[in-house]
């Protein structure tokens, strides 16, 4: 008796994480950070593709927006994908400065 696991695929996939921001006033990422379409939520205000500007911190590759008037004591990020496939995801790291 063999297992057939099917793929019903596309998929909404959201990802949440709490985290305390002390005096962070930038969010930071990679342009491959987000593998597929992504929506990014900051307790609750979506963060606009346009709002990212390219910066060179680490990488030539990193993007960056200015968050100070959303982060409180205690946050939550929220990533969500609404038509995610198999190779959608999170696949790098984000970073609150």
């Amino acid at each position: 008796d063999s297992t057939v696991i099917r793929k019903n695929y596309p998929v909404k996939a959201v990802f949440k994480a709490s985290f305390a921001a002390s005096g962070a006033t930038k969010m930071l990422f990679e342009t491959e950070t987000f593998a597929g379409n992504a929506k990014v939520f900051l307790n609750g205000t979506e963060l606009l593709p346009s709002s990212f500007q390219s910066v060179t911190v680490y990488d030539f590759k990193n993007l960056e927006t200015d968050v100070s008037g959303l982060l409180k004591e205690e946050n939550e990020l929220e990533i969500i994908f609404e038509n995610a496939t198999d190779t959608n995801g999170i696949i790098g790291e984000i970073y609150f400065y």
